[in-house]
């Protein structure tokens, strides 16, 4: 049976886009994330100076969103995930400790496309696309180590 981390807190909370790691210039990943969502750049910047990670996701709610963000959004993670890691080495080291550990965004407020929840009989259903992307992100992160990057 395949080893999972389900729950992005204690040692793992660094994984989470609330994390306290600024992005660029955002920060955090969730900042940088919601502020891509924007149409222009009014709507980024009440997005990027929201004073919480909570703030600036109710915030990407509340703009319009570019036309082309369904098709973006994923790729927009991927790229939000993988500058977290290349900035923050101390995020990159936990996640590469992870080895081939199954990375699941657990959580309870029913996002099951960027995470997981459990279902009636305690199951983890959805998409986990955050999690998904922590793991591309390992996965270059150990190509690079080895590679001597």
């Amino acid at each position: 049976m395949q080893k999972v981390i389900d729950s992005f807190s204690g040692k793992y909370e660094c994984f989470s886009n609330f994390s306290a790691h600024p992005v660029g210039q955002y920060a955090t990943a969730e900042h940088r994330f919601q502020a891509k969502k924007a149409t222009n750049q009014r709507d980024h910047d009440y997005v990027a100076e929201a004073n919480s990670p909570r703030s600036a996701k109710w915030r990407g709610r509340q703009i319009k969103l570019r036309a082309d963000w369904e098709q973006a959004k994923d790729p927009e993670m991927l790229r939000t995930v993988i500058d977290k890691v290349h900035q923050h080495r101390d995020v990159a080291d936990i996640l590469v400790s992870t080895d081939n550990v199954l990375l699941i965004e657990g959580n309870y407020h029913k996002d099951d496309y960027w995470g997981m929840v459990k279902d009636k009989d305690g199951n983890w259903t959805g998409l986990n696309m955050l999690g998904k992307a922590l793991m591309v992100a390992r996965g270059m992160l150990k190509r690079e180590r080895e590679d001597g990057k």
